[in-house]
C-alpha cells in the first residue's frame, strides 16, 4: 500500500526526514503515557493532512512548518495532563533542535472532545490527520464534527488571531535590519494572515473545508466569478 504523504510537493528526501521525525516524536511522547490512559495519538495540522510545506536551502528540501501532535487521553485529571504535556514536551526538545522543526504537543481529555462544540480545530483534525497510536477510529468517529455544524462566529476569531500576525510583523520590521531567518518569519506570518482572512470569508459563507488546498481552490473560484 502506498504510504500517505506529509507534504504537497516535497521530494523523497524531505518525506523521509519527516517520517523519521514523526516516528521518533511518537515514541518520545508514548513513553510518558500508560496504555490504559491512551485514547489516540495523532498528527494534525498541515503535515497530518498531507499538505505540509517545505523550504529549500542549499538545493536540499527541509520541512517548513509545525508538527502538530495531539495526545488524546482518558482517566487523567487536569494536573496529570499538564504534567504529561510538560514532561513529553521536554523530551521533544532534542528532536526540535536536531531537525530544526517546530513541534507542538497538546494533551487533551478525549471525553471532553466528544462533548465539545464542532470547532474548526476538531473538524479539521477529524477529517485531516495521521493516526500514530491508540484507537484509529476515535477521531473519524466524531460524526457530528462536520462543516455544516461549525460555529460561524469563529470567523471573527480567525481575523483577530491572524490579524495579530501583521501587528507582530510591524514590530519586527521596526526593530532593524532583517536577518534571513527574520525575513522568512515575516513572509510566513504575512502569508498566514492572508490565508486566515480567506478562511474567515469562506466560513461566513458556509463554504469552509478541512483541506487548505480545497480552500485555496474555493477562494480562486470566487475570485474568478466576482
Amino acid at each position: 500500500m502506498k504510504r500517505a504523504r506529509f507534504t504537497l510537493i516535497g521530494d523523497a528526501h524531505v518525506e523521509g526526514v519527516l517520517d523519521e521525525l514523526v516516528q521518533k516524536a511518537s515514541r518520545a511522547v508514548l513513553r510518558f503515557v500508560l496504555k490504559d490512559n491512551l485514547k489516540a495519538l495523532v498528527l494534525a495540522g498541515s503535515y497530518g493532512r498531507g499538505e505540509g510545506g517545505i523550504v529549500t536551502r542549499d538545493l536540499v528540501q527541509h520541512p517548513s512548518g509545525t508538527l502538530d501532535l495531539i495526545l488524546l487521553v482518558v482517566g487523567l485529571r487536569s494536573p496529570a495532563r499538564e504534567k504529561l504535556a510538560t514532561d513529553a514536551g521536554a523530551a521533544l526538545e532534542t528532536l526540535r533542535r536536531r531537525y530544526l522543526v517546530k513541534i507542538d504537543l497538546s494533551v487533551v481529555d478525549a471525553h471532553a472532545v466528544e462533548r465539545d462544540r464542532a470547532s474548526l480545530r476538531w473538524y479539521e483534525a477529524r477529517h485531516g490527520h495521521r493516526h500514530l497510536a491508540g484507537d484509529p477510529a476515535f477521531l473519524p468517529g466524531l460524526a457530528r464534527f462536520t462543516e455544516g455544524a461549525l460555529d460561524r462566529a469563529e470567523a471573527f476569531d480567525q481575523i483577530v488571531h491572524r490579524g495579530g500576525l501583521l501587528v507582530l510583523n510591524d514590530l519586527i520590521l521596526a526593530s532593524g535590519p532583517l536577518s534571513p531567518e527574520r525575513r522568512e518569519a515575516v513572509l510566513s506570518q504575512a502569508a498566514d494572515a492572508v490565508l486566515g482572512f480567506g478562511d474567515a470569508f469562506l466560513l461566513r459563507r458556509s463554504a469552509y473545508h478541512w483541506s487548505e488546498v480545497e480552500r485555496w481552490r474555493r477562494m480562486g473560484d470566487r475570485a474568478t466569478s466576482a
